[in-house]
């Protein structure tokens, strides 16, 4: 569990109330836009019926199929 590590390196960190404040908060926010920057991806690049109906729910493979499509052989049909 990464949470129950923060108490142990607080000691060897320096300003650690500021620090480790500021590292969870930065790495939840840094999670937060990739996610978000993924999904709004998806909807542009995808129709809601093609990501609805995605081949074994994997709409990341659907996405790629239509980015990379003049690249090769479409993946995972």
């Amino acid at each position: 569990m990464p949470g129950t590590n923060v108490t142990f390196i607080a000691g060897e960190i320096k300003n650690p109330q500021r620090n480790i404040g500021l590292s969870l908060f930065l790495g939840t926010l840094i999670v937060a836009v990739v996610y978000s920057s993924t999904n709004v991806m998806y909807t542009a690049v995808l129709p809601v019926e093609d990501i609805a109906h995605a081949a074994k729910d994997r709409v990341a493979v659907t996405a790629a199929n239509v980015i990379f499509e003049m690249w090769g052989p479409p993946l995972l049909r």
